[in-house]
This record gives structure tokens, sequence and C-alpha cells, in this order.
């Protein structure tokens, strides 16, 4: 059987060297700031001699860094799994069952295939056909929450995700709701991030952002409607407006303040000036969660309803400063 020769996970070494049943080596190597990738490696001279770099996977390949992370999570981590592992132990873990070179590097790249698969369509007891926005709104929220529980661990092992909500599906929809609008205009700022050392300009922009998280809650209350699930106000600007931990309460207040207005112009007297916008933003709010629970949902397709947001949060910066 397959065996690890050598190991080593710390600050300043990340590395595993596999001798494989038919006595060829490989080292899977990670490499992490500047340059992130991961390599697997065949070795010759005993394993003391890198010969071909069988596969590999960095940023470039992905599309950028959040892409990298966001698609190694897909190839490797198992969703179900109660404790999250290190990359590099995944990695481990998946190819000490190979024979061979060849087996090795199939097992790579159908993990790379299945960023186009299938989605294996989700069962959940709360989850009803008949309710297809209260389905993906539930389905997009268990999702999210995975994720974040699993990169926030990641980065402390003794952080806690807050409890999820308990009670039927209806009850649950209203937290789902907020968590979405937060996650989805939060992803968005992360793809399309521009940062200023301004002080006035980073409360300006922020407020544009609160206001973007107002829209997507609710156009998430309007869908939800449509299935017949009344959902309670919730308090979304001031939840938005805490996220930024390193600006002060006088601050913080202001970007709930200036988003606010700002949400309020337009839907009321300035609609005109983003109802194209906001017309667009609809409809992929719309797709976003009928796919969640389609069968031809995949992975590529989940990436770049991720890019489409992003797009939209930018538009709406555009149209505010015209």
């Amino acid at each position: 059987m397959s065996r690890v020769v050598t190991y080593a996970n710390s600050k300043f070494q990340c590395f595993c060297q596999i001798k494989l049943d038919d006595g060829e080596r490989i080292l899977i190597s990670i490499a992490s700031a500047p340059s992130p990738s991961i390599k697997v490696i065949r070795l010759g001279f005993f394993g003391l001699w890198p010969l071909q770099t069988i596969w590999e996977y960095n940023p470039t390949l992905a599309g950028g860094y959040d892409a990298y992370v966001r698609k190694l999570a897909m190839m490797f981590q198992d969703p179900r799994a109660k404790e999250v592992k290190h990359p590099l132990d995944i990695l481990r873990d998946r190819l000490l069952p190979c024979r061979s070179i060849t087996a090795a590097q199939d097992s790579l790249f159908q993990a790379e295939r299945s960023l186009s698969e299938p989605i294996e369509k989700k069962s959940a007891t709360d989850r009803d056909p008949s309710h297809p926005y209260l389905s993906g709104v539930l389905a997009r929220f268990d999702e999210g929450y995975s994720e974040a529980s699993a990169f926030f661990s990641k980065l402390d092992p003794s952080f806690k995700m807050p409890s999820l909500p308990e009670g039927p599906a209806r009850v649950r929809a209203g937290s789902a709701a907020y968590g979405l609008a937060l996650g989805v205009t939060a992803e968005a700022m992360v793809s399309k991030s521009k940062f200023s050392l301004d002080a006035r300009e980073v409360i300006r922009e922020s407020a544009v952002n609160v206001s973007y998280a107002m829209f997507i809650f609710t156009l998430l209350v309007h869908y939800l409607k449509a299935d017949n699930v009344e959902i309670d106000p919730q308090p979304l600007a001031s939840g938005f407006a805490s996220l930024y931990s390193h600006l002060n309460d006088v601050q913080r207040t202001e970007i709930k303040d200036q988003g606010t207005a700002l949400f309020q112009d337009m839907i009321g007297p300035g609609y005109a000036k983003v109802k194209d916008w906001h017309l667009s933003l609809s409809k992929a709010v719309e797709i976003w969660l009928l796919s969640a629970t389609s069968d031809k949902r995949t992975k590529e397709n989940d990436e770049q309803m991720r890019k489409v947001f992003g797009y939209q949060l930018e538009a709406l910066h555009k149209a505010i400063a015209n």
C-alpha cells in the first residue's frame, strides 16, 4: 500500500512525500504568499530529485485568488464533514489509495473536472418543490453557513458560529434572507474591492454597499412573498454597518444612516436612475434562487453568479456616482 515518507505542515513548510504502491514517489507541495499554489510533483532518485509536475493549481488557473480558495474547497472539501481538514491532509488522504502516477493524476484531474459537473441535489425535509423561492433561500443559506463556518474555523479553531435558527422553514426564512443579503453583499465587495485611505470616501462607499444589501434583502422578501411566505423586518442596515469593526461607533452610524437614505431615495424619487439596474439585479436574484435546487446546477454556474453579483455592486456604485 502507498505510504507517507515525509510530512511537514508549519508556517515555514507545507509538503508531503508519498511512496506509491508501484515504487514511484510524489511530492505534494503547498505554497502560500506571495505566490500561492499547490503542486504535485513526480520525484526521482529515491525522492531527492523533482522530475515532473503532474498536477498544479494556482490563482491564475482558477481566475483569481478568491476563486482559487473557493474552487479548492469545492474540489476537495467534504461539505458533510464535521471537521475541516487542512488542504495538505486532504490531498494526502486522496492520493494514498493511488497505486501509480497515472492513478494519482486521474484522481486530481477528476476533482478538477467536478467543478463543471452537476452538484448533487441536497435533500432536506423543509425544501418543498411547490415553494421554489423558499427552497432556494433555505438551500443557499444552509450552504453559505457551512462555508462560513469552515472558513472562520480554519482561521481560528476556537471560533464558534452563531447557532442556526430552529423551527419550520417559514420561521427560518427571515433569518436566512437576512444572512443571505449580508453574505451576497460581502462577497460582491470582495470580488470588486477597491480600497481608500480617506475616511469620508470609505463612509460614502460603505453606505452604497449598505443600500445594495437592502436591495438584495428586499428582493428576497419579494420572492418569498410569491411563495406566500411573509417575514418580519430585519435590522439589515445596522447589521451590515456593524461588520465594519475597524471603524468607530460614530462612523458606523453614519454608514447606516447614509445607506438607508440612499436606499429610500432609490426606491422613491431616484428610482428612474436605477430602474434598469434594479430589474437586472431582480432577475439575477431570481435565477440564483431557482437554480439552488435545480438538477442542472453546476459549481461553474454558481461561480458565474458570484461574479454577476460583484458586477451588479460595481454598477450601482457607478450609477450613484453619475
